[in-house]
């Protein structure tokens, strides 16, 4: 008799368990995709992808900058779990600063294109003889500028989700008392 309770009481705990780990993931899952769609996450991709006019391309841009995004997440909450401990206040606002500053050159970048775009000067030379030219791109068809690699787009991801890294400890792994979870 004593067996059978412990059989179910058993059964029972790893159901809990199981069904635990499932609705923290799933928790966790529905925030993230919240998360996703933050004005700091918008105005970063956005940034990056806006001078891709290839929708592969952009879309492989946006996908790595996530992946660098998550990459650091999922590193510094494995170090917050290992070694039981917290992200310091001012290493987290350093983050926020950096990434603040990162957004900002990125806007600025954005602004220039489009100010680029419009109505633009070029210098040049035909032989001998240099001169300038106003320059526009709807009336050209080729005029190559200088796209956002995806090394960058990635780190431009990594240092995000540094930002990110203190809120995450604070919210999420302070109810998790599994690694592997």
């Amino acid at each position: 008799m004593n067996t059978k309770k412990q059989i179910f009481k058993s059964s029972g705990d790893i159901v809990n368990k199981m069904l635990g780990a499932l609705s923290t993931l799933g928790l966790g899952f529905i925030l993230g995709i919240q998360h996703a769609f933050d004005a700091d996450h918008i105005a970063a991709v956005s940034t990056i992808i806006s001078k891709n006019k290839s929708v592969r391309k952009s879309s492989l841009l946006g996908m790595l900058w996530g992946l660098g995004h998550t990459t650091a997440l999922f590193f510094v909450g494995l170090i917050v779990l290992l070694f039981k401990t917290k992200i310091p206040e001012k290493l987290a606002l350093s983050f926020e600063l950096i990434v603040g500053t990162m957004l900002f050159i990125l806007g600025i970048n954005v602004l220039l294109t489009i100010n680029k775009n419009k109505i633009h000067l070029h210098k040049h030379k035909h032989g001998s003889s240099e001169h300038i030219h106003f320059h526009s791109h709807k009336l050209t068809k080729h005029h190559p500028h200088k796209q956002i690699p995806f090394k960058q787009s990635l780190l431009i991801g990594v240092i995000h989700g540094l930002a990110g890294s203190a809120a995450l400890t604070l919210l999420v792994l302070a109810t998790v008392n599994s690694i592997l979870l």
